[in-house]
């Protein structure tokens, strides 16, 4: 229902500043995972057999791919629909990334994204309406 939306929207309004308050809200929306990787980096470091604090198996793998690419990785996630960015978030949280930083990077990927779909929304219903027969 959202999506469709957005499309609607999209056609209707300047897609620019539609995907610019898309993302705005969709970045806002992340904060949940950063805060919580934030405030609980020990459970998400925990394993499972004991107390110690060491990441494993594919945590293990994001956390490295965090600590070596950093805000490449969060731009790259952020600007494709990743239905596991929130694990992402919450690791960069844990991590210790700076706020500002993450909502930057974070931002500018969402909005990439959805310009990506402003674009691909109106041309599609454009092509469908005029398909049927219909001006706006």
């Amino acid at each position: 229902m959202v999506f469709t939306c957005l499309i609607l929207a999209f056609t209707i309004l300047n897609p620019f500043f539609v995907a610019l308050a898309a993302a705005f809200g969709e970045t806002l929306g992340e904060s949940t995972s950063y805060l919580a990787g934030r405030t609980g980096s020990a459970f998400f470091l925990r394993t499972n057999n004991s107390d110690e604090c060491e990441p494993t198996g594919i945590y293990a793998r994001l956390q490295k791919w965090m600590r070596v690419k950093g805000a490449l990785a969060l731009f790259l996630s952020a600007a494709i629909f990743n239905p596991f960015f929130s694990v992402i978030g919450a690791t960069a949280g844990a991590l210790r990334l700076p706020p500002w930083k993450f909502y930057l990077v974070v931002f500018a990927g969402k909005t990439v994204k959805w310009m990506v779909v402003a674009i691909m929304g109106r041309a599609l219903l454009k092509y469908v309406l005029d398909w049927l027969g219909i001006s706006l």
